[in-house]
């Protein structure tokens, strides 16, 4: 459980900081809210804030979150970040009883550049589980902010930056998983691209090698690894080269098509944007360790 519910009541605390330049991430606002009427409405474009971040976690009923002309469904363990001013609104969707939910919401140019990268990292909504660590850095918080423990606005800040490296390492772990934890479905299809990862792979033939429709298998793919489907075929074609470039005398343009490039000016351009210099010039660098194997991350919104 993400608080104890049944020794205390819902409620909102907000914050006022005479000095806003010196900490740069700032709580302007901590609360449990239930929300019962359709008024309940926010709108990024009209909330008269500037440069503020919001996060906030579904812990019963189900909300809305419009970004643009695409609709988000908010049910219970699901969670969003948005900063504002922004084309979204979140609001308690006509025919549904109630939306209760946990929020925070901060200023600073840090909490707009992390929660910029976050967004990108996890998507428009996302699971988290009531258990996860950055709830209980939260719920912490909230619990020693509504228990008046606390008020030094340096040690709460240290803590909502501790909540946001915390968000990192739940976004990032989707790489990190153990094999036993991944579903079958996933497994063959990235069977199928660790063996045939030299051909001409396509979406669709992952797809159909998991057994799921294209869009949950794209959906669980991201979610268990971190990034796309042929962004994972990308990282495998290119571990697979540079372990070619260190230990054999293969020309680059024979690499390239080893591995899946048809053309050596895509396989160069591929490889410069992922390992930062050209086939040719990573191959003569001297004092590179002999890697047996190396391991290539990307980020979730790289091309």
């Amino acid at each position: 459980m993400l608080f104890n519910m049944r020794d205390s009541q819902p409620r909102t605390i907000g914050f006022q900081y005479p000095d806003r330049s010196v900490i740069t991430m700032r709580l302007e606002g901590i609360g449990w809210e239930k929300a019962e009427s359709e008024a309940y409405r926010w709108h990024g474009m009209k909330r008269g804030q500037e440069g503020a971040a919001i996060f906030q976690y579904t812990l019963s009923g189900r909300g809305e979150l419009r970004i643009g002309e695409e609709v988000h469904s908010l049910p219970k363990n699901r969670a969003f970040l948005r900063t504002i001013p922004g084309d979204h609104e979140y609001y308690l969707p006509a025919g549904e009883p109630h939306w209760e939910f946990f929020f925070v919401t901060v200023h600073g140019d840090d909490a707009l550049r992390h929660w910029r990268v976050l967004e990108r990292k996890l998507g428009p909504i996302f699971e988290l589980p009531p258990k996860s660590v950055p709830l209980e850095v939260l719920s912490s918080l909230y619990a020693d902010i509504a228990g008046s423990s606390i008020s030094d606005p340096y040690e709460i800040s240290a803590t909502l930056y501790r909540f946001v490296l915390e968000l990192h390492r739940f976004a990032d772990a989707g790489s990190q998983v153990r094999r036993d934890d991944i579903p079958e479905p996933l497994v063959q299809a990235v069977a199928v691209i660790r063996n045939r990862f030299h051909e001409d792979l396509s979406l669709d033939e992952l797809a159909e090698a998991s057994g799921l429709t294209k869009y949950h298998f794209c959906r669980s793919f991201q979610k268990y690894f971190g990034i796309k489907p042929m962004q994972y075929v990308r990282k495998i074609r290119i571990e697979r080269a540079v372990w070619l470039l260190r230990h054999t005398d293969m020309k680059i343009s024979v690499i390239g098509e080893a591995c899946g490039f048809a053309h050596s000016n895509y396989f160069i351009k591929t490889f410069r944007s992922i390992i930062g210099s050209t086939p040719g010039d990573y191959r003569l660098k001297s004092g590179l360790p002999g890697f047996d194997r190396m391991e290539v991350e990307l980020r979730p919104d790289a091309d």
